[in-house]
This record gives structure tokens, sequence and C-alpha cells, in this order.
């Protein structure tokens, strides 16, 4: 399951990316998908698969990206500690949420 998510994360930005417009064809209209609201867990996990693919990013630049580009190890690492941020964020308020249903 963790996987599929990842890779549905991986396709979503594949997909914006080829739906931008080309810099040769500035008159090009980029439709805007129905709009769909997911509910609070898929947008947890949808975070969460984020998440652990910065983790994995991280791990590969160490591997492959030299020491001294010590900025894009830096900016890897503050997207990671933000999304862990907004998933603490996310958790208070499902359970917030709960709370009020509740009452």
């Amino acid at each position: 399951m963790q996987e599929t998510s990842i890779i549905s994360a991986a396709r979503r930005l594949q997909a914006r990316k080829a739906r931008r417009p080309s810099p040769q064809a500035p008159d090009a209209v980029t439709p805007i998908e129905a709009a769909r609201r997911p509910s609070l867990e898929e947008f947890e996990r949808d975070v969460h698969a984020v998440r652990e693919s910065i983790f994995e990013l991280a791990d590969a630049a160490r591997d492959c990206v030299p020491h001294e580009h010590t900025q894009l190890h830096v900016s890897l690492q503050v997207i990671a500690n933000e999304l862990g941020q907004l998933e603490r964020m996310l958790v208070t308020a499902r359970d917030a949420a709960t709370t009020a249903r509740a009452s």
C-alpha cells in the first residue's frame, strides 16, 4: 500500500509537469481538473507518501551528489521537517474533529 501511494504521488507530479504549457506554445490553455475534495485520511496518506519520497531523495543525494552541494542536502532535510510538522498538525486536526463529532 505504501509503495502504491509513493507511485501515485510520483505519477501526479509527472502529470502536472506534462500539463504545463511548453515555452514554444505561450497561448496554450491548461484545463482545470474537476474539483474533488479528498478526505482528511487521503490527504494524510499523501503527505506521508511525499515525506517518505523526500527521505528516499535525501538518501539518493547522499550517495550521488557531492557533499559540497550543502544547500541541496539542507533543502531536502528542511522539506522533510516541514512535512513532519504538517503530519503532526493533521493528527491534531483529526483528533479535534473526532472530539467535536463525539460531543
